[in-house]
């Protein structure tokens, strides 16, 4: 089971070096948030290379993420990885999701640093875990920047945590992927967070989010809690 709640609080992973790309041209982002973290960054000024991104037609982004909404339930009852047990399987109604926000996807740089740092499993083991790097989000409760771990055939994703964690989302936190661009850039949507299979069968052992990447505030998106 994940470390109690109280054992995950703490402040983002060196938020200050995230201030070093600030600029009084940039505008603050407009997403919504329950809760602040202290930022260094005024609230009128957020990294130039840091940005949401432009969602050109926000209807057909919708329509295509409630596409790969439909294929990650087929991937639950379907595929022979699947982390649901035939049981499980069988009352199985779909994943439930936070409503989409396409606020919540962001282009940013990945600052890389090819380095090892110790990550809990949601077993109680420790382990030291190969990261990529870091990158700085913008969010409205504060810009933080956040650590960026290496998975399977050298995928990138960041396991965080935030004030829905427990409540309306997995206690142990979710994983969203960080898609490469061209060069240092990064995409990602949060709209596509992820549960980790722990979630759905504690026997699995997953990476926690490590320190820095335990929020204060609210992300509302992506996968729910599964019931």
């Amino acid at each position: 089971m994940p470390p109690d709640p109280e054992l995950w609080e703490g402040e983002p992973a060196n938020p200050a070096s995230c201030a070093i790309l600030a600029t009084s041209s940039a505008k603050p982002h407009s997403q919504a948030a329950h809760h602040q973290v202290r930022s260094p960054l005024p609230s009128a000024h957020y990294p130039a290379l840091l940005r949401d991104v432009n969602i050109v037609d926000p209807s057909r982004y919708t329509a295509e993420l409630a596409k790969w909404r439909i294929e990650r339930d087929e991937f639950f009852v379907g595929h022979y990885a699947t982390p649901l047990s035939d049981d499980a399987i069988e009352r199985f109604t779909g994943i439930r999701y936070f409503d989409p926000d396409p606020r919540l996807v962001f282009e940013t740089l990945l600052e890389s640093a090819d380095i090892r740092i110790a990550i809990e499993s949601s077993t109680g083991n420790t382990s030291e875990y190969p990261t990529a790097g870091t990158v700085c989000v913008p969010f409205v409760g504060g810009t933080v920047e956040l650590h960026v771990l290496r998975g399977e055939d050298d995928d990138l994703f960041i396991p965080f945590r935030d004030a829905t964690s427990g409540a309306t989302s997995y206690s142990g936190g979710r994983y969203v992927a960080v898609q490469r661009g061209d060069g240092d850039a990064v995409t990602i949507d949060f709209n596509k967070a992820i549960n980790p299979y722990c979630a759905y069968d504690p026997d699995f052992s997953c990476p926690l989010p490590p320190a820095g990447n335990r929020l204060s505030f609210s992300v509302a998106a992506g996968e729910m809690d599964y019931r």
